[in-house]
């Protein structure tokens, strides 16, 4: 069941886990819970845990909306298999990526 929401226009459906609604327009949508304020008056500190994640299947490279400052958003669509350009021999492992930032 979705609705649209007037304000935005967006087409809206109801969380599992929380009050506040979901977006089908976003690919992606991590639903939180709060955890603890009381470094709010001294850090301006929220935590939060995530309670559940969601991805639509498609599409697979989604444009995404990128604010830049002073009002000005981008969308960034195109995206472009350079794949055969990296040599594996040159990018580290993961697990070396990992040794070398501790």
């Amino acid at each position: 069941m979705s609705a649209t929401s007037s304000a935005s226009g967006l087409d809206v459906v109801p969380s599992a886990g929380v009050e506040t609604p979901l977006s089908r327009e976003c690919h992606a949508s991590l639903e939180y819970r709060l955890v603890e304020a009381a470094l709010v008056e001294v850090h301006d500190v929220f935590i939060f845990e995530a309670v559940r994640a969601y991805v639509a299947a498609e599409p697979e490279h989604p444009g995404t909306l990128h604010y830049t400052g002073d009002g000005v958003f981008m969308v960034s669509e195109r995206t472009g298999d350079q794949h055969k350009l990296f040599r594996r021999a040159v990018l580290p492992s993961n697990r070396e990526s990992a040794r070398g930032s501790r």
